[in-house]
């Protein structure tokens, strides 16, 4: 419970703050006499279409790496146990092997 508010108050910290493109915006609005004392500027406005489409981006990019690691994942699984089979291919070769040496060992001797 305490995890999980402590988790909360964080989330919402960041949801308060701005981006780094928009608090940019914000400066240059200052700068060319357009700052408004309620709302944002028009670069300040902008900086933060920049900063949800920087963090669109970067959300696209996690889910397509997360993609691709259950991908690899799932091909890994299927590779060990291609290679048990394989293994225990191997062995009943190898038994087998055994078996006809020792067939071929009670001819000769015999």
């Amino acid at each position: 419970m305490r995890a999980t508010i402590i988790m909360l108050a964080g989330v919402a910290l960041l949801a308060a703050c701005d981006g780094t493109a928009e608090n940019a915006g914000e400066i240059q609005d200052a700068d060319n006499g357009e700052a408004v004392a309620v709302g944002a500027g028009p670069a300040e406005r902008m900086g933060e279409r920049v900063d949800r489409a920087r963090e669109s981006a970067e959300q696209a990019v996690d889910a397509q790496a997360d993609a691709i690691r259950d991908r690899a994942d799932l091909d890994a699984e299927r590779l060990e146990a291609e290679a048990d089979r394989l293994e225990e291919r191997a062995d009943a070769v190898r038994d087998e092997a055994k078996r006809a040496a020792e067939a071929l060992k009670e001819q000769v001797a015999r």
